[in-house]
């Protein structure tokens, strides 16, 4: 029964590890990827907006995904509705990404990242 429980304990451990680790952002010719093992991909052709905004949007409920207090990861209902995180609430800012079908609001701790990606996508949307 020992060892059930070391387990159990040793994979917990694992999944908080594994979903603090800052998500890969990736701008290839006509997409956007988010995430490390379970990669999310955007088409360049259905972003039909992308703000950049110092906070999240307000009545976050999460669906599924991670939510660690300053890490929110995965389907969130919102004031503006269904939303996908990808997110580090210490390190602003957002940056919010609508597509014909999703809201996405995504960031890095390096800020400046963030900022460089909302610039070239930016120039990539029609």
């Amino acid at each position: 029964m020992g060892w059930l429980l070391g387990t159990i304990f040793l994979l917990v451990i694992a999944i908080v590890a594994i979903s603090s680790i800052p998500p890969k952002l990736k701008i290839s010719a006509n997409r956007l990827t988010i995430g490390r093992l379970f990669q999310k991909h955007i088409s360049i052709d259905q972003i039909k907006s992308i703000e950049l905004k110092s906070g999240l949007p307000g009545d976050l409920r999460r669906r599924w995904g991670h939510d660690s207090g300053d890490i929110k990861k995965g389907s969130f209902y919102s004031e503006l509705g269904p939303v996908e995180l990808s997110t580090y609430l210490e390190y602003p800012p957002f940056l919010y990404i609508k597509t014909d079908k999703d809201l996405w609001v995504i960031n890095n701790p390096d800020k400046e990242l963030t900022k460089r990606l909302y610039e070239r996508l930016k120039s990539n949307i029609h």
